[in-house]
């Protein structure tokens, strides 16, 4: 891979089991092709559930309460497309 997934995640005060969690994707080289678009499929109970980034960090924050596997697709520059599956974990 070139690049990876990098999770962040808090529980949210007074909100008993929600969470504050976010998604970004950083580069594991600094030779990596530059990253013009990732899309984060989450969960369908999300709204939207489908969330294309173009502007680095790619950064994608929400709050919830469960985990699941989300599906992750990175654009390059150079026409080539990776995709990936993250496993979102609140183990912290």
């Amino acid at each position: 891979p070139l690049h990876h997934v990098v999770q962040t995640a808090a529980p949210v005060a007074d909100a008993d089991g929600t969470w504050r969690w976010s998604l970004r994707v950083e580069p594991l080289m600094s030779t990596a092709p530059a990253v013009t678009s990732v899309t984060y499929d989450l969960h369908p109970t999300f709204s939207p559930a489908r969330v294309r980034l173009t502007d680095a960090p790619f950064l994608l924050e929400r709050r919830g309460w469960g985990t699941f596997a989300v599906r992750v697709r990175v654009a390059y520059d150079d026409g080539t497309v990776r995709r990936a599956e993250h496993h979102l974990s609140f183990d912290v």
